[in-house]
């Protein structure tokens, strides 16, 4: 097996660690999956590294796993990036259009991407790269594809995408100490986005979100283009935190309640349900934090756009849209439609929710095969990081 043929793909959250060994089939170019390995993420926190040691020895322990479910030796990964320090902030900027005859070239769009990054950022932050969501020549809107087209003024509209740097840093050194290279990363939310969503739906208008354990990952593309991406600070472990609290009990075991929950806490059949005592305190818990997390998301789209511009609704993904019910509440909160998304994409992977980010950056990563040149997880990256420092 050809080494070149593999791809590895590396989510490092706030509760669980997931590699995914992937390679091309003979059949249409299709996926086959080699290994997959998950485990819990020592030494993880919603801010990012809280103990650098303990993430390391998790990560050794994880790759030796999938080494020896695989046989193969894994030296490099592709990464998800992100956290709860991540921003997108909306940017523009306008050139001249350099050449005598006013056909814009591929510098012209380089310097107006140039000049999107030209912004006072808070301490220890820095710009991962400038996502843009149209062009514009001479007041003229909506363009995608400016190089080739005559104008005397360039414009774009875009989001400027940034981290904490001291997070990423620590990241990377982990991923590094346990003896991994990182070829490539990806926002984690654009790489959930990737496993789930279609071309279609990114044309008519679409939000993932993507429930984690500590974090909601959001990225909204309209006319096919990226629009809005946020990470939230909120996940299916507050939802653990209450139970914890409110029944009580220890967090292992809220942990336990929560999965085990048969009953529908969403809509009118769960209420029908012959449901113990225990049972409908459990829902009640649940049912009010699930409540307050999709109002918070929910704010987030409003803040990126209008309802009318998601014909496509909203895709509920990662381990947190586990829950029975979640998807009434949440059509009940956007007034929108509402779907679950699974990866259909990568067979094998399509009963589960939570591995969303992780197979997506293995999508990602495929796309940067050379007889794809130009369309890939390279590509992509270079796109938004054009003339970063």
């Amino acid at each position: 097996m050809a080494s070149r043929s593999l791809i590895t793909a590396l989510d490092i959250g706030t509760r669980v660690i997931k590699i995914l060994v992937v390679k091309k089939s003979s059949k249409g170019g299709e996926f086959e999956v080699v290994s997959l390995v998950k485990a819990p993420a020592k030494g993880m926190s919603r801010r990012g590294v809280s103990d650098d040691e303990q993430l390391i020895m998790a990560l050794k322990d994880i790759i030796h796993q999938a080494e020896q479910e695989s046989s193969l030796k894994i030296r490099e990964v592709y990464l998800n990036i992100g956290g709860s320090r991540f921003k997108a902030l909306p940017t523009h900027s306008l050139v001249s259009v350099s050449r005598a005859d006013r056909e814009i070239s591929r510098e012209d769009m380089n310097r107006v991407l140039q000049a999107a990054k030209i912004i006072n950022l808070p301490s220890n932050h820095e710009i991962w790269g400038v996502v843009p969501k149209e062009f514009i020549i001479d007041d003229q809107k909506g363009i995608q594809k400016p190089r080739g087209m005559k104008g005397a003024r360039l414009e774009v509209e875009g989001l400027l995408l940034t981290i904490f740097t001291p997070s990423r840093e620590k990241i990377e050194r982990a991923v590094s100490k346990a003896g991994l290279n990182i070829k490539d990363t990806l926002i984690s939310s654009l790489a959930s986005a990737e496993a789930v969503v279609t071309s279609q739906e990114k044309e008519k208008g679409v939000a993932v979100v993507d429930i984690g354990a500590g974090l909601t990952k959001i990225a909204i593309f309209k006319e096919g283009a990226l629009i809005w991406t946020a990470m939230l600070p909120l996940g299916s472990e507050n939802i653990t935190d209450d139970l914890a609290v409110g029944l009580p009990v220890d967090f292992s075991r809220a942990e336990e309640m929560k999965k085990e929950l048969k009953s529908s806490f969403g809509s009118s059949r769960g209420k029908r349900s012959k449901t113990v005592t225990g049972e409908k305190e459990l829902m009640k818990i649940i049912k009010s934090r699930v409540e307050e997390i999709l109002e918070e998301i929910n704010k987030q789209i409003l803040t990126a756009c209008h309802r009318q511009d998601l014909p496509a609704g909203v895709i509920l993904t990662g381990a947190g849209a586990n829950l029975k019910g979640i998807e009434d509440l949440a059509e009940k909160e956007f007034k929108l439609p509402v779907r679950l998304g699974y990866c259909s994409k990568i067979s094998g992977l399509e009963k589960d929710l939570g591995l969303a980010t992780v197979a997506g950056l293995a999508l990602m990563a495929n796309q940067e095969s050379p007889d794809e040149k130009g369309h890939g997880f390279s590509f992509l990256k270079n796109f938004f990081r054009i003339f970063n420092p």
